[in-house]
């Protein structure tokens, strides 16, 4: 396959954050690597944004980390971007610098995915481990809302917010918010070493009953961009929620590269799938790793579920972050004791 069809490149841009999540799941903090900036980290990226630009037609550039709008001349980056008509996307917690943001919706930024757990700012705060950090991404909410950017709420279930999620969403859609993002916890980086944000099954089915509701009710587009065992969530119980899962198609799938150029086949693994400097994209997808991708149906611990098909054992990477490999099932299974349907 052509590597033009290439729909979209996540770019990590930096490790640095602002906040501290007790469940992000960036693979550098489950402290097995040190968070840094490059001293040329603008020209890394640069080179790297340009790179794909210049071999790939890839449509939409998505910028992430850490917190993006950290990064060095971080503006410049999304300038070259659009200049070169592609689309720009902004995952942030919304606390970065007033000075970036404003920056970012004079460029013209397509979307913005901002991070809010909670209607409540006191929950929001303990979530991400900073005082005031509920505040300020409000203001950036506002701000995007203010100048028509399309706006995404983010809000991952944990067992501190699960039982005010609903209301959330109600508080956010007043606001004017038509497009949220549901993610359940998930375990990885950060988030290894607290377990306990895990819901249980009937906490995290009751939350997507709840919000299934009032998705119907108010025409809200919600999506669940985590893979989760049909076990744990049957998305034909939801038929109001939007749920994602791995693509056998390699394209399309969520490619994660960080400014030297390591590919990842999703951010939420670990492992690196190749270089685009040392390798070609072909290269890289032909091999035996990226292969393992395409056969994620087949797990023995769900051979005996007639779901396998469209479930695929959960997150996978989430079996990577967790020391095993894509053979094994997503270890949300086996924590919360799931069977076979």
């Amino acid at each position: 396959m052509d590597v033009s069809f290439l729909e979209y490149a996540i770019i990590e841009l930096t490790q640095v954050c602002n906040l501290r999540c007790l469940h992000c799941y960036n693979h550098w903090k489950s402290g097995k690597s040190t968070a840094k900036v490059s001293a040329h980290s603008y020209r890394k990226t640069f080179n790297l944004l340009d790179y794909l630009l210049q071999h790939t037609n890839v449509k939409n550039i998505v910028f992430t980390g850490g917190e993006p709008t950290l990064a060095d001349r971080f503006s410049e980056l999304v300038l070259h971007a659009k200049l070169n008509d592609r689309k720009v996307t902004l995952i942030t917690n919304g606390n970065g610098p007033e000075k970036i943001y404003n920056q970012l919706v004079s460029l013209h930024i397509d979307q913005c995915e901002i991070s809010i757990h909670a209607s409540n700012p006191t929950i929001h705060d303990r979530i991400t481990g900073i005082s005031g950090s509920w505040d300020n991404a409000i203001a950036t909410l506002r701000l995007m809302l203010a100048n028509k950017i399309a706006v995404t709420l983010i809000i991952v279930v944990t067992s501190i917010n699960w039982a005010y999620v609903a209301k959330t969403i109600r508080f956010f859609y007043e606001m004017g918010i038509r497009h949220m993002m549901v993610n359940r916890y998930n375990v990885g980086g950060e988030g290894l070493k607290h377990i306990h944000l895990s819901t249980t099954k009937d906490e995290l089915q009751q939350v997507f009953s709840e919000i299934d509701q009032l998705a119907e009710k108010h025409s809200i587009r919600i999506v669940s961009g985590v893979c989760t065992p049909h076990c744990l969530l049957n998305p034909e119980d939801y038929p109001h929620i939007g749920f994602g899962s791995c693509s056998g198609n390699v394209y399309q799938r969520p490619l994660t590269f960080d400014p030297d150029g390591n590919l990842r086949m999703c951010n939420h693994s670990p492992v690196i799938a190749g270089n685009i400097y040392q390798q070609s994209f072909e290269e890289i997808f032909s091999s035996d790793y990226v292969n393992e991708w395409d056969c994620l149906d087949e797990i023995d611990h769900c051979s005996k579920c007639p779901l396998l098909s469209a479930c695929k054992g959960g997150c996978r990477a989430a079996s990577e972050q967790m020391g095993s490999t894509l053979k094994n099932a997503d270890p949300i299974i086996e924590a919360l004791g799931l069977k076979y349907i």
